[in-house]
């Protein structure tokens, strides 16, 4: 089987494998205390926004549009509740979160936002006002499943891996009302997902994909399914 083949089949294997893996919502991420049992403490998460389908086999699923992790061991959950917001009701902090710095940019754009409140923005000038229709936006549209990596850095190739199997191998079509449209930054229109590292490689490695199905086996003893 040629490289391009595999690859696609590799994309759709992983939204199989993401199938009975359980569906998280902002609520869980928001908690003080997360139980053990709901996310785990090291691994990579995939994010689906509401409204992203893509067809599998002729079967309408929901569409990953970013893939995520963290560097320090044991930060998953903290890492995905910096991209969701903290615990004060719809605060967030889009200097720490490139997700969140992606949407809010596309948010700015969506709503006619002039030259100076997009300069504001990418120059890092937060504004609060802004931050919350972001965390809004996350609490209303995004749930994300996890798969359970421990190895640093297996982890951190396994991330760059997936990425770039999804950016360049997934054929995804955003909706046309999908808020990545209005991103400024082309590579996120072009692939409909919130990923801008990584996403040019194509490098397929037999090996990162192995890890990645040992990484499914070990979330589904995690979660019981």
């Amino acid at each position: 089987m040629e490289k391009t083949a595999i690859c696609i089949e590799s994309v759709k294997e992983v939204y199989a494998r993401l199938s009975p893996l359980p569906a998280h919502y902002q609520s869980i991420i928001r908690c003080i205390t997360i139980h053990a049992s709901d996310v785990p403490l090291n691994g990579i998460y995939f994010v689906f926004e509401k409204g992203e389908l893509i067809t599998i086999d002729r079967l309408d699923v929901d569409r990953v549009v970013r893939i995520g992790s963290h560097r320090k061991p044991g930060r998953l959950q903290k890492r995905i509740r910096n991209h969701y917001g903290r615990l004060k009701r719809y605060w967030g902090n889009s200097g720490g979160s490139v997700f969140r710095e992606l949407v809010g940019e596309a948010l700015i754009s969506r709503n006619g936002g002039d030259e100076v409140a997009k300069n504001n923005w990418l120059s890092s000038h937060f504004p609060e006002d802004t931050e919350e229709l972001i965390s809004k936006y996350f609490e209303e549209h995004y749930t994300f499943k996890c798969i359970m990596v421990d190895s640093d850095s297996i982890r951190c190739k396994m991330e760059s891996f997936l990425i770039s199997l999804f950016a360049n191998y997934s054929n995804a079509r955003p909706s046309d009302k999908w808020l990545g449209n209005y991103s400024y930054s082309h590579r996120v229109r072009q692939i409909g997902m919130w990923n801008r590292q990584d996403t040019y490689s194509d490098d397929y490695c037999s090996y990162m994909w192995e890890q990645v199905l040992f990484a499914f086996e070990q979330t589904y003893e995690f979660y019981g399914v």
